[in-house]
Parts: C-alpha cells; sequence; structure tokens
C-alpha cells in the first residue's frame, strides 16, 4: 500500500439504516462539539461538466473510530487512479479540475493553496466526489492534523506561485497515476530542488505528448506560471490546464495495487534511477547539514553575545506587571468576563494561578474565528453580551454566539468573591442536549446560568492574583433559536 491508498471508506448501521461512511480519525481524538453545532454544508459530485450537492447526515463513533456518514453509495479512494480506474485518469483528474473551476473560495477552503486528498473521492467510478469544507475540518482535526500537514507537505513545491498551485497539483495527480508515487513524495527529491524522477524510468511507457505535458507543469518557471496566474484565483487558472489537456492520449491500462507496486520496485532497481537517487541523497545531506549544522556553527558564534540579552528579556517578561495590576477584585473579574466574552485567550489566565475551567473552549473557539476569518474574510464571532444589550437580534448565516453577561459580583468571605453569570455557547456542555439540529435559516444558542468563585491573594509586589476558581453553581436554561440573514459577498 502507498502512502496515499487509504483504507478510510466503510458500510455502518445508524439507527437501523445501514449508511455509506468515511473514517475520520481515532475514537479518542474527538471532534470539537462547536464543528458539529454549525450547519452543515454540501459537497459537490461532478459528473463531466454537470455539479450536483452532496449532503452528509451526521457524526458517529463506536469504540475505535470516528465516522462521518452518509446515504449508501458506491465511495471509492482517489488512489484507485493509479490502479483501478489508471486507464481514465486523465477524464477523472479533467473532471476534478472543472469542478474546483467551479467552486468559490469559502468551498475551496485552500489554506495553503492546494485541496488535500483526504477530501476528494471517487464515485461510481466515473464521478468525482469534493467533500465539504466542514468535513475536512474533521477530517484534519481528528487526525491531530497530521494528514493535513503530511498532504501539503508533499504537494506543496516551494517557490511555487500561490495563482498556480491548483494547477500544479493536477499535474501532479497526473503523475501519481502514471507511477504510482507522487512526484515530490520522497523526501530527497523535495530537499534538492523537486527534481522528480522522470516518468520515462517507469515500465507503462505513457504517450509522449502527456508525458511532455505533464513534465511542462511541473518545471514551469517562476516568471511563465505568474503569466498563466495574472491577478486571477488559484482556481481560476485551472482553465489553463483544461484547455491544454483536452486533446491529450492517455495509453495507460487499468491494473491491481500489486502491478502498481512492481512497477514501482522495477523503476527502482534501474541503473539510471539507482544512481540519480545517489545523486540525489548526497546532495540532500549536504543541504541537510547546512541547513542544520550550518546554522548551528553561525549560531554558537552568536551565543555569547545573544545570551546577556536573552537573559535579560527573559528576567524582564518574568517579572512584567500583568495588565490587571492596576484593578480592584470587581475590576479583575469584570475584565475577566470580558475577555471571555471577547474570545481573548492570550490575556484570560492573566494574574491566575489556578486552572481556568474555560481556557480549552476558549482557545479552540478562538482559532476556530481566527481560521474563518482568514478563510472567508469575516469574523463569525457574535459576543453574547453585545448580542443580549442588543435584543438578540439575527445574526450572520454561518455564525456562531459565544460568551458571558456578568449580573452580580458578591464578596461571600475575606478573600473570595462569587460572580453570578449567564453563558451562552454554540453547542450544548451536556450530551443529553446535543441532539438538536437547527431549521434552515437558524443558528442555535444554548444558555447557563453559572456562578464563579475567585479567590485572591494580594501579591507583595503590588496586584492581586487569583489562587483559587470554583464554579459551585452550573444550571442549563435552555436553548435559543436565532434567525440569520444572508451574509455579504466576499469576493
Amino acid at each position: 500500500m502507498t502512502r496515499y491508498e487509504r483504507n478510510d471508506i466503510t458500510t455502518i448501521t445508524v439507527a437501523g439504516n445501514e449508511c455509506s461512511a468515511i473514517i475520520i480519525g481515532p475514537e479518542a481524538n474527538n471532534v470539537p462539539r462547536h464543528l458539529l453545532q454549525l450547519e452543515r454544508q454540501d459537497g459537490i459530485i461532478i459528473d463531466g461538466e454537470t455539479i450536483s450537492p452532496f449532503r452528509w447526515k451526521g457524526v458517529t463513533k463506536d469504540d475505535k473510530y470516528q465516522y462521518v456518514y452518509f446515504d449508501k453509495c458506491n465511495l471509492e479512494p482517489l488512489s484507485y487512479i493509479t490502479t483501478k480506474y489508471r486507464n481514465n485518469a486523465l477524464n477523472l483528474i479533467m473532471q476534478l479540475g472543472y469542478g474546483l473551476s467551479k467552486c468559490n473560495n469559502n468551498f475551496l477552503n485552500l489554506t495553503t493553496g492546494v485541496l488535500p486528498l483526504y477530501r476528494i473521492y471517487i464515485l461510481d467510478g466515473s464521478k468525482i466526489l469534493i467533500l465539504p469544507p466542514d468535513m475536512g475540518d474533521m477530517i484534519a482535526i481528528a487526525s491531530m492534523g497530521e494528514r493535513r500537514g503530511t498532504e501539503d507537505g508533499h504537494l506543496i513545491k516551494r517557490d511555487s506561485e500561490p495563482s498556480y498551485r491548483l494547477v500544479l497539483e493536477m499535474g501532479e495527480l497526473l503523475y501519481w497515476a502514471a507511477a504510482g508515487i507522487l512526484p515530490y513524495e520522497k523526501e530527497d527529491v523535495r530537499t534538492c530542488g523537486y527534481r522528480e524522477v522522470p516518468l520515462s524510468w517507469y515500465e507503462d511507457k505513457l504517450n509522449e505528448n502527456t508525458m511532455s505535458f505533464i513534465n511542462k507543469i511541473l518545471h514551469m518557471k517562476e516568471r511563465e506560471q505568474r503569466d498563466i496566474g495574472g491577478n486571477r484565483k488559484s482556481h481560476e487558472n485551472l482553465g489553463w490546464f483544461l484547455k491544454n489537456a483536452i486533446d491529450l492520449d492517455w495509453n495507460l491500462p487499468s491494473i491491481t495495487a500489486e502491478e502498481r507496486d512492481l512497477n514501482i520496485k522495477k523503476a527502482e532497481e534501474k541503473p539510471e534511477y539507482l544512481t540519480f537517487f545517489e545523486k540525489v541523497s548526497k546532495e540532500a545531506k549536504k543541504r541537510n547539514f547546512w541547513r542544520v549544522k550550518g546554522t548551528m556553527i553561525v549560531t554558537v558564534s552568536a551565543v555569547a553575545i545573544m545570551l546577556i540579552g536573552l537573559f535579560g528579556t527573559m528576567l524582564f517578561e518574568q517579572f512584567k506587571p500583568p495588565v490587571t495590576k492596576d484593578l480592584s477584585q470587581t475590576e479583575f473579574i469584570e475584565s475577566f468576563y470580558e475577555k471571555q466574552d471577547s474570545l481573548n485567550a492570550a490575556e484570560l489566565e492573566t494574574a491566575i494561578k489556578a486552572d481556568v475551567p474555560q481556557s480549552t473552549e476558549v482557545t479552540n473557539l478562538f482559532v476556530t474565528k481566527q481560521s474563518r476569518a482568514v478563510y472567508e474574510t469575516l469574523d463569525p464571532h457574535v459576543r453574547a453580551s453585545e448580542w443580549v444589550a442588543a435584543g438578540k437580534p439575527d445574526v450572520m448565516y454561518d455564525s456562531f454566539i459565544y460568551g458571558t453577561v456578568l449580573h452580580d459580583i458578591e464578596q461571600i468571605d475575606e478573600d473570595t468573591f462569587r460572580a453570578k453569570t449567564t453563558w451562552y455557547t454554540p453547542y450544548a456542555y451536556e450530551d443529553g442536549e446535543d441532539t438538536y439540529t437547527p431549521p434552515e435559516g437558524y443558528v442555535v444558542v444554548y444558555s447557563y446560568n453559572v456562578w464563579q468563585d475567585f479567590t485572591f491573594k494580594w501579591n507583595r509586589r503590588g496586584w492581586w492574583n487569583v489562587t483559587e476558581l470554583d464554579l459551585p453553581h452550573y444550571e442549563f436554561v435552555g436553548r435559543e433559536l436565532v434567525e440569520t440573514y444572508e451574509r455579504p459577498k466576499v469576493f
């Protein structure tokens, strides 16, 4: 099995119905609930020049894996372009390129300029399925980012123009179908200027014009990449790929996985291949030496100078007063909830020497907010305090409401203050509360009455620290449906 040949498609039974499913990760790596509470996005099915929606039903898990499931269908991995559907690989990759060219930026969600391979599947043997970005996020999170990081590292050619990367990815997929291995999959190839193994060294000989076209894509100079890209976005440049690929002759037969692996093995045993990789490996070792050791040599030379400055900086940071240094105890608590309400993860734990129960939640939602702000150029977070103060108005489509409303602060003993608050969240805290899916055009918000006790201790250097932080009272209030309005168009 090659690195990108996935066994992640399966069949499961949900509520007595047999469904197709994709394994998104181990059971232990839970998908954050806020992702599951957002309105589900559709994927797309590309059949020739016809594009239709693909809808998934939900997420479930057993004692081993987490799954996303949908209606029973004939789903197969993209890696079959190297085996079962190798004879039709050009057509399938052109369908992929056509579908991507018709998508918008929000659906593509190209954080690095390439589409992760785990979002692409073959449907019914002749169609392409692209999973929606929310499913892609689930897979990336459930795999702890490993799949995303590995694929991006192998697909992105250093110094390639961002507007050219989807065209480059199409060329890499054609190479993969022909050779059975991605052109930049081997580390030595990536280290030595992305000089991939020539396709002509593999057992099955691809048509000369088609091979030349793939080589042209892989070795396009940066100036030529810019000429193709112009001022267009990456997916808008796939027209160039489709126009030039339409008349190609794809003459490779379908093969088994065993035959593919044997073809790779035969190529790797050829004298020219062995000579090539002996040279490449030597160059890689040199580059690695100067990347690691060379940096160390230069660094060691500067250590004596840097240590004094670094040590001084560390001492300064360690003893620098916190931003809460001039606040009274009640002002400290008010500031704390303002940070929770605004998802200020960086300062939430300032001057607190105890575990903060909401810290992980605030950090996760902050990451979600920042990621979506980058992808969609819109802030999806609605601050609960502002939303309540405004009379709980409608919110933008696909946004989430989170934060706190502080009702009262009372001193319950000499060092302890109790804050009475209401927390608003886009997901439920208890398993029995999270089965509700809002109808189209609404988001759901859950509310909880929470008491939180802050125990303070005066710091001899002149400010209050919190030494204990407890939740003596926690009560589910209910859930509310909030109507949404269409978000503004982003071009």
